[in-house]
């Protein structure tokens, strides 16, 4: 879910980590923020491997922002990893996403924190997550 994505006809979802592509990754171990041009850009862990980006992007919880939505595709993706919230935004007619650390949850709907939640406490993470959102929620 990091990077690149694709959705494909079938529905299932691809990671592509898009090679020389270094805006959301940073030499740490950990996700974070860093400010460019008065914008905070989510960083991904150097240490996340292409292995566990597949598995979260695989397992990810679309978001159709509305029933009546006429798009094709899910406008945002999400999961937790580490007790980190991702999203994996698309564009309006498209079947790529890019992916990167979250620090607006408050603009995802209740259901999906709570999934999400969820999916922290079984991973072991459920306090990092309750920071994250503390920080960032």
């Amino acid at each position: 879910m990091i990077r690149d994505i694709e959705l494909k006809n079938d529905g299932s979802r691809e990671y592509d980590p898009t090679p020389g592509r270094p805006k959301h990754r940073w030499k740490k171990n950990y996700a974070g923020f860093q400010s460019s041009g008065g914008h905070l850009i989510g960083k991904c862990p150097q240490d996340l491997k292409l292995s566990e980006a597949t598995e979260l992007l695989k397992d990810a919880i679309p978001d159709c922002a509305s029933p009546f939505d006429t798009t094709q595709y899910p406008k945002n993706f999400y999961n937790v990893y580490r007790g980190v919230v991702y999203r994996a935004v698309g564009g309006e007619f498209s079947n790529c996403y890019h992916g990167f650390p979250c620090n607006k949850t408050n603009d995802i709907d209740s259901s999906i924190i709570a999934q999400l939640k969820e999916r922290a406490k079984k991973s072991g993470h459920a306090r990092e997550f309750k920071k994250w959102m503390k920080m960032y929620g």
